[in-house]
């Protein structure tokens, strides 16, 4: 028995120690997309500013641009540029006359003549001797010598308070670290500048890219676990470390309640032989059932240690899912920005072709935005707390039906909305609801007139079933198991626009409040949604049902 507590102690701790690291490791790698994603815009700015700085030389009015360019405060303090001697001649918040030949981000640029964006160690300026990070870049005349080089002061602490937003315990930390050792930004004490060099974060990273461990910090001494990325295309590396203390505490809240379970177990032992001999074999039989509620009861804990795992295993995936869908929308800002300036000062320069070639990318980067924005408002409905409270679909579903409408007079479109389809919901999550089914509804139909579009509801046994009906092309419903799949779609885009994440999003909803949906359709029949809510009652207040049956018309 003893033997058993030990080796469940030692796995409930390999267990924890797994869990956290595969935690930290999802983390790190949403760090690096944040990381990557503000680094793309700070290097975005530093092309625009060396084009200026070539193209105008010192006439260049750097604070205006730097207006213009809308920069972010929180991530960039300020930018001067120095000649080529590494005088400073322009800055973005006035230009002392100061030399940074001196300065390690200004002499990578004399000793070579590259293109690339240099990632320096943190520094103390001299003016306002606040740290920060600077990424330069070098400018060059028409012949290729040295004009002189851009430099961007970076706030190392924009990175830290966006760590702050983590709980990862009293003594976790996030850092941004170089292979050079150097910690550029770091969360968890005031280490900005501190050389790392001979800590086994640098060991590690020397050897792969990405990866876990643990140890103990050089910096504060605290025994961490560690999961660790390289930031792609740079010299840093992102790592997420939580306290060995604190991720066990409630392991070891376990242990020691295993250890007075196993007292307790091996005094009822001892007192159960007792009884056995004094009793004898007529009370063997309770001695089985005790054994087998206690086997039953460390079941049941297994079972529910699981599904919490799996819950939580679900909430990692699903903000994992949100920040890279948020962060998608940085390259994307950059391709239709830069598309659009095309389009505002060089599109009659482009031949026809090239015309119909911008035409087609402006477009693409609209359903990429529109999808992206889909896809966050997906991710949000998986954590938004439902407020329940009494809905009226019938209503929901006549403004619905008046935008419509009013949307496109010209259509030959009728409606039927029973009234008094009422049901115990959350009354947000259930206008989207109505408006993606009557959407579709009145998207798929567009092509036949009149369009005849139908709500009603009823049923019996407890449950109401409601319905959404159209007399559109309808689909095939061979193809009716991938239809509420996101992005899957029954009929091309170019024949009905949008994303294929309507359907999604109300199954979601509908399953959110233990209810159903489900669609019957054929070709060139319509299609009609039915779904439930729960227990939904309906009708006056004894809450009776009534069966399914087809409302008055009225025209829209």
């Amino acid at each position: 028995m003893w033997f058993a507590n030990h080796f469940l102690v030692e796995q409930a701790r390999a267990e924890r120690m797994a869990e956290v690291k595969r935690a930290n490791a999802n983390l790190a790698r949403t760090f690096e997309e944040h990381a990557v994603s503000t680094f793309d815009y700070i290097e975005d700015t530093l092309l625009q500013m060396k084009r200026l700085y070539e193209a105008q030389g010192t006439s260049l009015d750097l604070p205006r641009a730097f207006r213009d360019m809308n920069i972010n405060p929180a991530i960039i303090v300020n930018a001067v540029i120095t000649d080529a001697a590494g005088m400073v001649v322009l800055g973005s918040h006035g230009a002392p006359r100061i030399s940074l030949a001196d300065r390690e981000h200004v002499q990578v640029h004399f000793k070579q003549n590259t293109a690339h964006i240099f990632i320096g160690k943190p520094v103390r300026g001299r003016v306002n001797k606040q740290w920060s990070i600077v990424m330069s870049l070098r400018a060059n005349r028409p012949d290729g010598t040295l004009a002189g080089v851009i430099a961007i002061a970076v706030d190392p602490f924009y990175f830290s308070n966006f760590f702050k937003e983590l709980d990862l315990g009293v003594q976790g930390t996030v850092a941004f670290v170089g292979l050079d050792g150097i910690v550029r930004a770091r969360m968890g004490g005031n280490f900005i500048g501190t050389d790392l060099s001979m800590s086994e974060l640098l060991r590690q990273a020397r050897l792969a890219p990405n990866g876990t461990f643990v140890a103990v910090s050089q910096s504060d001494k605290v025994r961490r676990i560690y999961a660790y990325r390289l930031i792609r295309d740079t010299l840093l590396v992102v790592s997420v470390g939580t306290s060995v203390d604190e991720a066990l505490a409630d392991t070891e809240k376990m242990v020691h309640a295993y250890g007075v379970a196993a007292w307790l177990f091996t005094a009822l032992i001892a007192l159960f032989s007792v009884a056995l001999i004094a009793f004898g074999r007529r009370h063997q039989r309770d001695a089985v059932i005790a054994r087998s509620e206690f086997m039953l009861t460390g079941i049941n804990r297994q079972l529910r240690r699981k599904a919490a795992e799996l819950a939580e295993a679900n909430r990692e995936l699903e903000a994992f899912s949100y920040s890279v869908s948020h962060d998608l929308r940085a390259p994307l800002r950059h391709i239709m920005g830069y598309g659009g300036l095309l389009v505002e000062e060089n599109l009659a320069q482009l031949a026809p072709e090239g015309r119909a070639h911008l035409v087609r990318i402006m477009a693409a980067g609209e359903r990429m935005n529109n999808i992206i924005e889909d896809l966050l408002k997906l991710a949000r409905l998986s954590r938004q707390p439902l407020a329940t409270t009494r809905v009226d679909l019938s209503a929901f579903a006549m403004e619905i039906r008046d935008t419509l409408v009013h949307s496109d007079p010209a259509r030959v479109a009728l409606f039927d909305i029973e009234p008094g389809l009422i049901v115990d919901a959350d009354p947000g999550l259930m206008r989207t609801v109505m408006e993606n089914l009557l959407e579709n509804a009145w998207k798929y139909s567009a092509r036949v007139s009149p369009s005849l579009i139908s709500v009603a509801g009823g049923g019996a046994a407890g449950e109401t079933t409601f319905r959404v009906r159209d007399n559109g092309v309808g689909f095939d419903m061979a193809h009716g198991a991938k239809l509420f799949t996101p992005f899957q779609r029954m009929h091309a885009a170019s024949d009905f626009p949008g994303t294929g994440i309507g359907l999604a999003t109300v199954r979601r909803i509908i399953t959110r409040h233990s209810g159903r949906v489900w669609v019957e359709s054929a070709p060139g029949l319509g299609t009609t949604v039915y779904f439930t809510i729960g227990d939904t009652p309906r009708g006056g207040a004894d809450g009776a049902t009534t069966p399914l049956t087809r409302p008055s018309r009225s025209p829209a």
